[in-house]
């Protein structure tokens, strides 16, 4: 009789747990989130409409970096990745996410103040002339 009593005790803790959660999420209310916009081409567009991943870099993140140059600011993401052939980091060439911003496809923009700096014959782009 005592070996069958902790089996059955068991399951029947299980069971009552089983039914007791079922009981909850029938009272919860179904949460419905917000449509996400998307505004990196200064046109409010649907996030899945988006045609490339953006990265924003707001001045408040830029002052506690510590950064004195655009190629400081922009070294400090995980996805950019700076070479400099010459050792001049001003005619660094910049990899973002693995497609080259002096490419001959040009796959990544530069750009500053809605202006692109970066031309489609793979001109260099002088790095340390951009304000920070």
């Amino acid at each position: 009789m005592k070996k069958l009593f902790v089996p059955i005790l068991f399951i029947l803790l299980v069971f009552s747990a089983i039914s007791s959660a079922e009981e909850k999420n029938d009272e919860q209310p179904v949460v419905k989130l917000q449509e996400v916009v998307v505004t990196a081409t200064r046109d409010e567009q649907e996030i899945r409409k988006t045609p490339a991943n953006v990265t924003v870099i707001t001045s408040e993140e830029i002052e506690k970096s510590g950064a004195t140059t655009v190629v400081e600011v922009l070294d400090k993401l995980e996805t950019v990745y700076f070479r400099s052939y010459s050792g001049n980091s001003s005619q660094s060439v910049i990899d973002v996410r693995g497609f080259g911003g002096e490419n001959p496809y040009g796959k990544t923009v530069i750009m500053l103040d809605g202006r692109r700096l970066n031309r489609a014959d793979m001109a260099s782009i002088n790095w340390l002339q951009m304000p920070v």
